[in-house]
């Protein structure tokens, strides 16, 4: 068993075990990971402890199911687990993909996502990091913070920026820029979001 944080190019090099079958946890999102066979299939499951045991459900096979969707078929999961339910009973059987019992507010939204990155990258690289959770509290979340991270759109940006220049604060829209350039960027290098919005 490892943890990495896994992404679309950890999981193209993950190379067969000889025998038997490699569980590689994502470090990311704690239970969550992906199972390698002999052959090189490669399933993403989760692993839950519910009645004092250890339970495993599958949530699909990779690359049908792609890696950003597997972590969001996880979440309410993982929040049923942590309450005291039983995620596998809602489960037809252990094959079936949990991504149909998926709700569409279990997609990560733009405040889990920050949050993430705040505590992630921002405190252990950023000494300032407080200034970089605040600027996003106060002009970033009460806009987007209910959103699906994937749906912030380059458009939303330019709008927030356009806001901010036109309020007469030029210098927050340009910190403001900066922090949801990192923060993208950041995501999508852990296939959180397929890519920035902030490019070019």
């Amino acid at each position: 068993m490892s943890r990495i944080i896994l992404t679309d190019k950890v999981l193209e090099k993950l190379a067969p075990p000889e025998g038997g079958r490699l569980d590689v946890f994502d470090a990311l999102l704690p239970g969550f990971g992906v199972r390698v066979s002999k052959t090189g299939g490669r399933t993403f499951f989760l692993f839950y402890r519910h009645g004092g045991k250890q339970r495993r459900a599958t949530l699909g096979k990779y690359p049908v199911m792609k890696l950003a969707e597997a972590r969001a078929a996880a979440r309410p999961l993982i929040e049923i687990a942590k309450a005291g339910g039983d995620p596998g009973a809602l489960l037809p059987n252990e094959d079936q993909t949990a991504a149909v019992v998926a709700p569409a507010p279990s997609v990560l939204t733009f405040r889990e996502m920050k949050e993430d990155f705040i505590l992630r990258y921002a405190k252990p690289q950023n000494r300032a990091w407080h200034e970089v959770e605040r600027i996003f509290d106060r002009y970033v979340i009460p806009l987007w913070g209910h959103r699906p991270a994937a749906e912030i759109k380059r458009q939303d940006i330019i709008q927030l920026l356009d806001d901010l220049v036109d309020r007469g604060v030029p210098v927050m829209a340009k910190q403001t820029h900066a922090a949801i350039r990192r923060l993208f960027n950041w995501a999508a290098d852990r296939d959180l979001v397929d890519g920035s919005p902030c490019v070019r």
